[in-house]
């Protein structure tokens, strides 16, 4: 800004959009261009107008709610929900504390019940450098219930990242996105932004409540804003409570809120606790080698709003999927808030294992006979249960060494029934095969797709999120189990063969586990082997070598 504009007073009469410059009429009659940052707001007015019209009926006291009790009620939130944060700070703005409002508001939402009580309910996703490309990402991705927007705004747009935005460009994304075509799971948008009042009053016929701010708001007062919000609405008071007691807060006098609906009656109720079942489900033996990124591939499918009911773990027999997925059903036999059964079923047991999980379903039910049952009468009684009113989406199953999903490979091992009779999209399910056929199964693919697909372990092989596959065809969730990292290799042989913690073995075990090339059946057998017999890793490569074929 040049020296002499220092002190001008003016009307703001336009917003560059491209440039995020505001064009000031001045007191003289010249217009300038100035940066956000240049400029002092030295006079508020009490009204905002709907963005495009300048018609005088459809101006709106900011400060004036509606006949809440006089508005609909709105639809009951989801059994599992998320909540998605758009953040952004831009290099000529006042930065603001992203990264603590993230975590304000996780840690605030979950404060009360805890986090264990709302994990699998809730899930929080967020972009700390969001431009409208993440947004609209985040939308199709994680179908978030509540959009909390935490930036610099102006009067006529929010300032993400690179990419100012107009309320009425927002307004359009938005109203497409709540739209029947995109699902409608929006329910609430929190624009925590200076002069987000204007976008509160267009956006309300697109959601059913949103929050924007008045005037300018300092970062301090907008991150405890966000606190109080979410700390009430995760005690279980109504979005009208939680926003008079996160408005009482010191600087927050100026928050609106809008809606379509009757805010006093949209609340989060505590999760109910559910009675955990299991059937087959221990924890690996024999030195179980983790494998942090693809236990969180399968989380982030269980928790992700609308997967796929379907995860395949594929590729040859010995590279650990059945293991990593009973470490992953055992470790979700705690979480009594979105399951009540978890079983793993094999393809060569399948009657004994029927049998066995139908004496779990009945277990707490009067009026069991399944001792006079039929197999197949057994099956049908399993795939009743699971799809009844209170297991629907509460139950996780893996079903273990399934054959390639073809006709005639299906009636051999005695399971051509399954494809139609199981009864996939009401729970999770988990598919151990070497067949990578059963990624492009319909009943596993569902609805979208929030997994995200990627390469298998050792970079073998390309696992698929539920998308357009070849030939434009559906894919379920799913990833190849191969090698694993040598890193893990080595740590993994380390703990199996105590007679080379003392020993200088280092480069020793690193040759033994690029020789075997990091997969888990040859790594662990070799190191079983040199444990019994007291064989150093030399002895051991010898050893190989000498079976190696001419």
């Amino acid at each position: 800004m040049a020296p002499e504009h220092n002190g001008v007073v003016g009307e703001i009469v336009q917003h560059d959009l491209v440039k995020n410059r505001w064009r000031v009429k001045t007191v003289a009659g010249r217009v300038l261009s100035f940066k956000p940052s240049n400029l002092t707001l030295v006079r508020i007015f009490d009204w905002e107008k709907v963005v495009g019209t300048s018609d005088p009926a459809t101006q709106v006291d900011w400060k004036v709610e509606p006949a809440w009790h006089d508005l609909p009620a709105p639809p009951a939130p989801p059994e599992r929900f998320c909540i998605l944060l758009m953040g952004a700070n831009n290099n000529d703005e006042a930065k603001l504390s992203l990264e603590r409002e993230v975590e304000t508001m996780r840690d605030a939402f979950t404060a009360e019940w805890g986090g264990d009580t709302w994990r699998g309910v809730v899930v929080f996703q967020h972009f700390l450098f969001a431009d409208m490309q993440h947004l609209v990402k985040g939308l199709l991705d994680f179908k978030p219930i509540v959009v909390h927007f935490a930036c610099h705004g102006h009067q006529s747009a929010l300032s993400l990242y690179q990419d100012p935005v107009s309320v009425q460009r927002l307004t359009c994304t938005l109203a497409a996105w709540s739209g029947e075509t995109g699902g409608g799971a929006l329910r609430l948008v929190v624009a925590n932004a200076c002069h987000s009042a204007a976008l509160a009053t267009a956006l309300l016929e697109h959601v059913d409540f949103v929050i924007g701010h008045h005037a300018p708001v300092k970062d301090a007062a907008a991150v405890q804003f966000a606190k109080v919000l979410y700390t009430a609405l995760g005690c279980g008071h109504s979005l009208r409570s939680s926003f008079q007691l996160a408005r009482a807060v010191a600087g927050c006098e100026k928050y609106c809120l809008r809606g379509s609906k009757d805010a006093t009656k949209l609340a989060f109720d505590k999760p109910e606790v559910w009675t955990m079942r299991v059937l087959n489900v221990t924890a690996p033996t024999g030195g179980y080698q983790g494998r942090a990124h693809l236990e969180r591939r399968l989380n982030d499918w269980m928790q992700a709003t609308g997967s796929s009911p379907g995860f395949v773990l594929h590729r040859l027999g010995g590279s650990g999927k059945s293991t990593l997925a009973c470490q992953f059903a055992d470790s979700r036999k705690n979480d009594t808030v979105a399951l009540c059964l978890v079983f793993i079923l094999s393809a060569a047991t399948k009657d004994q294992d029927y049998v066995a999980l139908l004496s779990v379903l009945q277990a707490e039910r009067s009026g069991g006979t399944r001792a006079s049952l039929s197999q197949e009468a057994v099956r049908q009684e399993v795939h009743k249960l699971l799809s009844s009113p209170d297991m629907r989406g509460r139950w996780l199953g893996v079903l273990d060494d399934l054959p390639p999903p073809a006709q005639c490979t299906m009636e051999e091992a005695g399971l051509d029934w399954l494809l139609e009779a199981f009864p996939w999209p009401l729970g999770s399910t988990i598919i151990i095969t070497r067949a990578a056929e059963w990624t492009h199964i319909p009943a596993l693919c569902g609805n979208t797709g929030a997994c995200q697909g990627g390469a298998g372990e050792g970079g073998a092989g390309e696992g698929r999120n539920k998308s357009e596959g070849e030939g434009g065809e559906a894919t379920a969730c799913g990833t190849e189990v191969g090698s694993i990292a040598e890193e893990e290799a080595c740590s993994w042989v380390w703990g199996k063969v105590p007679l080379w913690a003392g020993r200088d073995e280092t480069e020793g075990v690193r040759e033994l586990v690029a020789y075997l090339h990091c997969f888990p059946l040859a790594v662990g057998q070799a190191a079983e082997y040199a444990r019994v017999y007291h064989t150093e890793t030399s002895g051991l490569l010898q050893h190989k070598s000498s079976r190696r074929r001419p």
